[in-house]
């Protein structure tokens, strides 16, 4: 798919005929994107229903993450890219194995680079959730060895929403990836944290790395370990006393 997917919508009975007519198989990038705009942009409630009807079915085949995936990417409506990460999310884990490599190695890198561009804050964090989905796959087979090291590249990025959707991954990672916690990713998490925590710029990096502290700290081995967390604690009760400063009440709650 090599154009970009406008917002032109065809009649709701060019789809519906497709949805009676085709096999999810064999449906066409073409198809697939009309049925994501009938559900942006339609007020029609049976072309709704027949576009749901059709993505459902579309999902229950491996092909259907790198279609959505390379539509939800190249789409100038952050509607379309939104909808198609939330709809990758609840499907990715069950087909990422059946995908051919070219099409995982293609995942990688364009998930990332989206992260990059990517204006619309709500967007960022639906892509953020479903590359989160993606990684608890890769990262414990080692099939996606240089994830770490570009997070922390975004956790260093100027741009403050770089350092946010960084934070927000490494957190779940950290909870719900075991082997994620080992003693070399624990000292460059702990110098990252330490300097999150005293972000300067927004108070939600602040409080995002307060979560990746406590998410971090139960799983905690070592006394060496438990010894380097005494190093948040000013930075913590200095997090806190921000918060509470510039009435970010329920953030330092």
């Amino acid at each position: 798919i090599n154009a970009e997917y406008g917002g032109h919508l065809h009649p709701a009975s060019t789809l519906a005929s497709t949805i009676m007519s085709q096999s999810p198989n064999v449906s066409t990038p073409e198809q697939v994107h009309q049925a994501l705009l009938q559900i942006i942009q339609s007020n029609d409630t049976t072309a709704l229903q027949q576009a749901t009807l059709f993505l459902k079915k579309f999902l229950n085949i491996p092909r259907s993450v790198p279609m959505i995936f390379q539509i939800m990417v190249t789409s100038p409506l952050l509607q379309i890219r939104q909808l198609g990460a939330i709809l990758l999310k609840k499907k990715i884990a069950q087909h990422w194995k059946k995908i051919e490599p070219n099409d995982q190695d293609a995942f990688k890198i364009g998930v990332l680079q989206l992260l990059v561009k990517e204006e619309s804050r709500p967007v960022r964090m639906a892509v953020a959730q479903l590359l989160s989905v993606v990684a608890r796959i890769a990262v414990p087979l080692g099939k996606w060895p240089t994830l770490i090291e570009d997070l922390f590249q975004f956790c260093n990025s100027p741009r403050v929403e770089h350092r946010e959707v960084a934070l927000v991954i490494f957190e779940t990672l950290i909870d719900k990836i075991s082997d994620f916690f080992t003693a070399q990713n624990f000292k460059k998490l702990h110098e990252q944290f330490k300097i999150s925590i005293s972000d300067k710029e927004h108070h939600k990096i602040r409080i995002l790395a307060l979560k990746c502290i406590g998410t971090l700290t139960p799983r905690l081995k070592t006394e060496e370990e438990t010894m380097l967390l005494r190093d948040y604690i000013p930075m913590m009760i200095q997090a806190i006393h921000y918060c509470i400063s510039n009435n970010f009440i329920e953030e330092a709650k």
